[in-house]
């Protein structure tokens, strides 16, 4: 079964992990919502800041107060296509994973392993993501995040994938949240928010683990709390 939060998990858990939930967080409206995050390991959780547990997901929840929530996270996939075997891509997660559980909000996030692939197919292939979260009987909200440079310069290939995702968004009236940039984007596409890259010459090296790639421990904390300030914004 894959990794799920509860109150009662959360309660059990260190407070690193789970955070207290901001009363006042609207956190996309819903009361009692099944929140799936689909994505790669940025979104699973890694080894180095100790694997699917530490994931961000988990502090954002409780920030958010989600008390139902699926990690359908999986390393090395992506959009596009599975890789060694390990998972399929991100449409066929949605239908495999995130459909039997009946979410009623869907993140789907990170482009990072498809990058070589360019922007056309990438946008495409959450295109096809999007389609299959907003068809299933659920009627999921869909919300769409980039990736991140772990470089933190922001620009090549970067630049060129948000543009065509957000295009794809708009078209699909789905939300988009481009860490590239802080930018925050409604479901018609107007930008709400601008409130610098998350990741930046000057943080990476808190906020990104040794492998250069992954969050560090801080790391996660620090994604959740943008995610959420991006969330709030929509809300």
């Amino acid at each position: 079964m894959r990794p799920f939060i509860t109150a009662a998990l959360c309660a059990a858990a260190a407070l690193l992990l789970c955070p207290v939930a901001h009363s006042s967080s609207q956190c996309l409206g819903q009361s009692s919502p099944r929140v799936a995050f689909i994505g790669d390991s940025l979104t699973e959780g890694d080894v180095q800041s100790g694997g699917p547990s530490s994931s961000w997901i988990w502090q954002l929840s409780s920030m958010c107060g989600w008390q139902d929530v699926w990690n359908d996270g999986h390393g090395s996939t992506g959009p596009i296509a599975d890789r060694d075997g390990k998972s399929t891509n991100y449409a066929d997660t949605i239908s495999l994973q995130a459909a039997p559980v009946n979410p009623t909000i869907v993140f789907i996030t990170s482009y990072w392993n498809d990058r070589p692939k360019g922007p056309a197919a990438i946008a495409a292939a959450f295109d096809r993501a999007i389609d299959r979260a907003q068809s299933l009987p659920t009627h999921p909200q869909v919300v769409v995040t980039g990736t991140y440079d772990p470089l933190g310069i922001n620009v090549s290939p970067y630049q060129e994938i948000d543009a065509s995702l957000l295009e794809i968004c708009g078209r699909r009236a789905v939300p988009f949240i481009e860490p590239r940039t802080g930018n925050v984007y409604t479901a018609d596409g107007r930008a709400i928010a601008t409130d610098g890259p998350w990741i930046t010459p000057e943080n990476r090296d808190t906020v990104i683990g040794p492998d250069g790639r992954h969050q560090s421990v801080e790391g996660q904390a620090y994604m959740a709390r943008r995610m959420f300030d991006a969330i709030q914004r929509l809300d």
